[in-house]
Order: C-alpha cells, then sequence, then structure tokens
C-alpha cells in the first residue's frame, strides 16, 4: 500500500533530513502498488534527498515544511509528488538531469538515473518542473493495482 511505501521513506529520510522540514499528505493510504517496495521507496527517498539538499543550499532561516510529499490518486493512477521551496534548477541542468553520472552536487549522479529506471520498470513516468531561485517538483505516476476481476482495489480515496 502507499502508506507502507511512505512509512519505509519516513523511517529512511528522517536518518538524514531534520524533524519539521517535510510535511506529508497521503489521500490514498489503501492504495496498491504492484511492485518492489525497497526499489520504489529508494527511488522516492533520492528525489527527497534531493529536495532537501536544494533547500539547505537556498540558506532560508523558516525552513519548516520547505519540502512536501503528496500522495493522491488521479483515475487508474497514484501519484507521488514531491515540492521543495529550494534553490531550484536552470533549464540547462533539467536538460541532463536524467543521464548517468550527471550531478548538479558534485556527488556520483546516480540517484535520479536510478529513480528514473526503478519508475520505468514499474511501467509508470516521472517529471521535473522547476523555476531556478524558487521551487523543484518531481512527480512519480504509477499504475494503481488491479483486483483479479478488472475492477480496481477499493480504497480511502475518492
Amino acid at each position: 500500500t502507499t502508506e507502507e511505501l511512505m512509512r519505509t521513506v519516513r523511517a529512511q529520510v528522517s536518518i538524514t533530513v531534520p524533524p519539521g522540514m517535510i510535511r506529508y499528505d497521503n489521500e490514498c493510504p489503501d492504495a496498491q502498488i504492484l511492485g518492489n517496495r525497497i526499489r520504489l521507496s529508494r527511488a522516492v527517498i533520492n528525489v527527497i534527498t534531493n529536495a532537501w539538499y536544494a533547500v539547505e543550499q537556498k540558506g532560508e532561516e523558516n525552513k519548516k515544511e520547505s519540502i512536501r510529499v503528496q500522495v493522491y490518486l488521479e483515475g487508474a493512477s497514484i501519484v507521488i509528488q514531491v515540492r521543495d521551496r529550494g534553490v531550484g534548477i536552470s533549464p540547462e541542468k533539467i536538460r541532463r538531469i536524467w543521464e548517468l553520472g550527471y550531478s548538479g552536487r558534485h556527488s556520483t549522479g546516480l540517484g535520479l538515473a536510478f529513480t528514473r529506471q526503478v519508475v520505468e520498470n514499474h511501467r509508470g513516468t516521472i517529471e521535473i518542473e522547476s523555476e531556478e531561485g524558487h521551487y523543484t517538483e518531481v512527480t512519480i505516476v504509477l499504475r494503481k493495482e488491479e483486483k483479479g476481476n478488472g475492477e480496481y482495489e477499493k480504497d480511502s480515496c475518492h
């Protein structure tokens, strides 16, 4: 379920990101995703960690809830959206961001390439929207798991 996935993400992120910086909103905790929980959680953790670095670089005094993680349904899809109020990403860097080995902050450059591969291996999509100096928003869209009879699992989302 998205609740189990986000519980795993929160446990790992809490080791790195200071408390209070992230706001989590899961509108569909019972919705199910068919996939590898470890890889999916690692992908979401990569996105949140990048958001944290962007907020840290901006150096604003009020960092409370400067990262928002939303999980919601859109049709037959589960959307995981991470938005930060960090430094943003230039259009030039966005064009290269998925390249294996590319890094805007002198890391290995494996994180977002891995994240994209995991999302696509789960038949999902990932997109980035950003405005330099203001924000970055990463949207992951995954298919919601279906019942055997072709109907979607009943969950708490409407």
